[in-house]
């Protein structure tokens, strides 16, 4: 790659005779668990990842998790011996029982000890020389993530240890799904980037014909499906596509068997950065699509060296969804979620999700600021800091998570419940259609508790059937954790939904229930 643009936690990159002021003389090694554990929960997990020890081999003699309280802590063993690290990564999973009732926001340290070169060190959740100290911090939940009955929680934009190449890497998807249920969390979406997934592994500038990458992704997810009844990984891609100006767009796939192929900026190959694979191409295999993060990306170095670009409007009508929601709320949000509902006025019955966009991080995002010289972490791009919800009739495998995400049955948050229907005929609610007779009365609902904040507002919002834009017609400013509202769905809307936001700046926003 010419730079990396887009930041993670490797460190071990050259470009050239370009100096690297982030290099160390050893594998990195970080620790991940949950930001948030669920009322209940009797183990807690730990990840420990090492990267680039075939570089830099090393023995891990002790792994130590200490909870820190103001007075006192305590401490559970993890692992002591002596274990050979020496591959380029090396995922390690600890669970232990938690052996006390904890409650609220704990300070959490994981220290490894380890030996390389004969030297001994001992580092607490990273050994990044560049990234200040500070305390991570784990919320003890004291009552469960606030959802309706039929309701489950995931993340649609999620990547594993498959995207790796010269700036990135994630987490083995066999090791997502205890950290993921503890948090409350019933599903993730694999989102790998299709120019990593057609690499052969260790060398991601050689196509690998036989796609053994995408293969074994394949088998993962079928093997981790068949050992779960209450955790679904759905498969998928975050193909790079060719838009309408022939520049690379990030879509979603989901779902899909067979893996389609876009590599456009993936900085493979030195002045190659045309799309080799568009959006309409993709369309007519009549693949399920999301446009990922839709609004950023387009900065003016990947502008121009990796051919970036933004969705238009001829875009979207490809599209079945936008991920507009994709970590934070940003211009690209505020961008999106505008383009959304124009979109929606004007006729097209586009849904929205909500993802992470997470490289497997659950506690900390590490990035680089400045290519070379500058790291930093963030508490962005966190496993399930973004969910979509979806309503399920019945307990959800992958075909019927699908199934429903396909038909709009979600909303998107990062904190509040909402639930959305026409009084008389529950079966109909979010992305469904009904003919806009006289008397229709919608009831909507929205939950919080006090982890997430109690309501600033709950809305029911109708979308002008002449496209002028959109109108409240009932809301909610009487706080609380719980509201519920009630409105006739006048014949002047093309469509409902709902809104909440919390007095902590959380929200929620459900996709359109649609009058025809």
């Amino acid at each position: 790659m010419l730079f990396p643009f887009i930041g993670y936690a490797e460190v071990h990159h050259r470009r050239g005779r370009l100096p690297n002021f982030l290099w160390q003389n050893e594998p990195e090694i970080f620790c991940d668990f949950p930001r948030r554990i669920e009322p209940g929960t009797r183990e807690f997990p730990v990840i420990i990842s090492v990267k680039d020890a075939h570089l830099f081999p090393i023995f891990i003699v002790e792994v130590a998790l200490k909870f820190l309280f103001p007075r006192t802590k305590h401490e559970e063993s993890l692992f002591k011996g002596k274990m050979l690290v020496n591959k380029p990564l090396k995922q390690l999973l600890f669970e232990t029982p938690l052996r006390a009732s904890y409650s609220g926001e704990v300070p959490v340290a994981v220290e490894v000890r380890y030996f390389i070169g004969g030297r001994e060190k001992i580092i607490t959740n990273h050994n990044y020389m560049k990234i200040k100290p500070e305390l991570w911090m784990t919320r003890f939940a004291e009552e469960s993530r606030p959802l309706f009955p039929g309701w489950y929680a995931g993340d649609i934009h999620w990547h594993s240890s498959m995207s790796c190449d010269d700036v990135e890497f994630g987490m083995d998807v066999e090791l997502v799904r205890p950290l993921a249920s503890v948090m409350g969390l019933h599903f993730i979406a694999v989102t790998d980037h299709s120019y990593d997934l057609d690499d052969l592994y260790q060398n991601h500038r050689e196509k690998d014909t036989h796609l053994s990458k995408w293969k074994d992704l394949q088998k993962s997810v079928d093997r981790m499906n068949q050992k779960s009844v209450d955790f679904t990984l759905i498969r998928g891609e975050e193909a790079s596509l060719g838009n309408e100006k022939g520049r690379n767009v990030h879509a979603l796939i989901l779902g899909n068997h067979q893996f389609v192929p876009g590599s456009g900026d993936s900085a493979e190959a030195t002045l190659q950065n045309r799309p080799d694979n568009s959006l309409k191409a993709v369309r007519k295999e009549g693949y399920f699509i999301i446009a990922a993060h839709p609004y950023e990306g387009a900065h003016l170095l990947p502008y121009l060296f990796l051919r970036r670009g933004t969705w238009s409007d001829k875009d979207l009508e490809l599209a079945d969804g936008m991920e507009f929601y994709n970590g934070n709320r940003g211009k690209g949000f505020e961008k999106g979620k505008k383009k959304w509902i124009e979109r929606l006025l004007k006729g097209q019955k586009i849904y929205a999700y909500g993802g992470s966009d997470a490289h497997g991080d659950f506690i900390r995002y590490f990035k680089i600021e400045v290519p070379f010289l500058k790291m930093g972490s963030s508490r962005d791009h966190l496993t399930g800091a973004v969910q979509t919800h979806v309503q399920c009739r019945k307990v959800p495998n992958e075909a019927i998570l699908l199934e429903n995400l396909k038909k709009g049955h979600c909303y998107v948050t990062d904190g509040p419940a909402l639930s959305l229907e026409v009084k008389g005929f529950p079966e109909k609610g979010m992305g469904d259609t009904v003919e806009a007779a006289e008397g229709i009365i919608i009831t909507a609902k929205a939950l919080s508790t006090a982890e997430y904040g109690s309501f600033r507002r709950v809305a029911l919002i109708g979308g002008k059937r002449d496209g002028t834009g959109e109108a409240t017609f009932e809301e909610d400013f009487t706080g609380g954790f719980t509201a519920a509202l009630e409105g006739k769905a006048e014949a002047r809307f093309r469509y409902v939904r709902i809104e909440a936001e919390t007095e902590t700046g959380k929200i929620a926003f459900s996709n359109p229930l649609f009058l025809d």
